[in-house]
């Protein structure tokens, strides 16, 4: 029986660490349930790290091996003055340095629209094409059209492309996909319709088959007087004549403005079976506390549980100085600098020693101007090129973050 409930992991626990500056996430903790041994087991980590302007710049991810966090996975994000993000680039730690995995180029037009999107991954030295997105708009900056390509070793072939037209109010009324042959041709179209207020009410799909459309598949939605969706019932064509109810989801909320019940049900001979449902709890805040997915095998059974944890500190400096061992040595200084423990003034700090660090220098409003990804302790730290004035040195060990402030001369 297909499942329409694979947006939920299969996690018991998400600690989740916020600054006060609008929630921003500082760090996700994962546990799975594991699938020898009845336990619920570690199995990710990842930090996360912003400019002034509150755009993601770095997500560090880790896994457990042997009883410690290993590093795995670090993506690095790049800006343009409009904060439109126009580079990321992803490396894979392999023990001893990072690995390039896959990286990402947008390009956009002077109203901030994007219109170019490539993918590319890394192999064997040199990078290759993957996917690529391909953007118009109209004077409303709506999407007039979007074209696919395909990765070719490092050229790219079309795969296909949408077309949309907007009705009065800027919802989309159709669109159209069409698929690369030599040529564009029809592949598929949809219609939508909406309400008052300008939610969707039905989307339309049909196939191009045998030089004609054919019905395919329908979507409905009902929304209660809040304008929350209450129910989706996604229908398929019988034989492109008549339509059969395929699946649905109901949505109750009791007393919140997001839904404490979600049930998933298949349709059979006109019937329709409970499958699966979800239950969610939210906070006076209205964050999302659990989500409990059950699956209907007789009796309900419980599969998988998410559990979110919330943690507010007053700002992220505030919360790495509770980690802090670490001093910085000449301070003030104007060539060179060392780190030092600022408990015993030993040059090494307790446990790290032969281990690479993660080292990144910030000016004082958090702009990051200096890293060195594989940083061993003892080394000196060239900061003569910085200009003078006040900066943070962070270092990272995998397990710990420990900052420190210093002035350059």
């Amino acid at each position: 029986m297909r499942k329409f409930t694979t947006l939920l992991c299969a996690m018991l626990f998400t600690i989740a660490l916020y600054s006060q500056n609008a929630d921003r996430l500082d760090s996700l903790q994962y546990w799975i349930w594991g699938p020898d041994h009845p336990q619920w087991m570690q199995h990710r980590r990842e930090y996360y790290e912003y400019d002034v302007s509150g755009n993601l710049t770095r997500t560090l991810a880790q896994q457990p091996r042997q009883n410690e966090w290993l590093d795995w996975e670090l993506t690095e994000n790049y800006y343009d003055e409009n904060n439109n993000l126009t580079y990321s680039l992803s490396q894979l730690w392999n023990l001893s340095e990072w690995e390039n995995e896959t990286q990402v180029n947008n390009s956009f037009d002077q109203n901030n629209n994007l219109i170019s999107q490539s993918t590319q991954d890394w192999d064997q030295n040199m990078w290759l094409n993957h996917e690529k997105y391909e953007y118009t708009y109209d004077d409303q900056n709506h999407i007039l059209s979007k074209i696919v390509s395909i990765g070719v070793g490092q050229d790219w072939q079309y795969s296909y492309q949408q077309i949309f037209n907007y009705d009065d109010q800027g919802n989309v009324e159709h669109k159209l996909t069409q698929y690369w042959n030599l040529g564009w041709e029809d592949n598929w179209r949809a219609a939508f319709t909406y309400n008052g207020a300008n939610q969707v009410l039905q989307e339309t799909g049909q196939a191009w088959s045998f030089g004609d459309w054919r019905n395919d598949y329908r979507d409905s939605y009902e929304y209660d007087e809040n304008e929350r969706v209450t129910t989706f019932t996604q229908q398929h064509s019988g034989g492109g004549s008549f339509w059969e109810n395929h699946h649905r989801t109901l949505y109750s909320y009791g007393g919140s403005d997001h839904p404490v019940l979600v049930l998933d049900q298949y349709n059979l001979k006109d019937f329709w079976f409970d499958e699966s449902r979800i239950y969610n709890t939210y906070d006076g805040h209205q964050n999302l506390v659990s989500a409990t997915l059950q699956d209907k095998n007789g009796p309900w059974e419980n599969i998988d549980s998410t559990h979110y944890y919330y943690t507010i500190v007053t700002d992220l400096k505030d919360h790495e100085q509770t980690k802090s061992v670490i001093s910085v040595f000449p301070n003030p200084a104007s060539s060179i600098i060392h780190i030092i423990n600022s408990e015993d003034g030993n040059q090494n700090l307790d446990g790290f020693e032969n281990v690479c660090l993660d080292l990144r220098i910030y000016t004082e409003n958090g702009t990051q101007v200096f890293s060195i990804p594989n940083f061993k302790q003892g080394k000196p730290i060239d900061i003569g090129f910085l200009a003078s004035g006040l900066y943070r040195i962070s270092v990272r060990d995998g397990k710990s973050l420990f900052t420190k402030s210093f002035a350059k001369l």
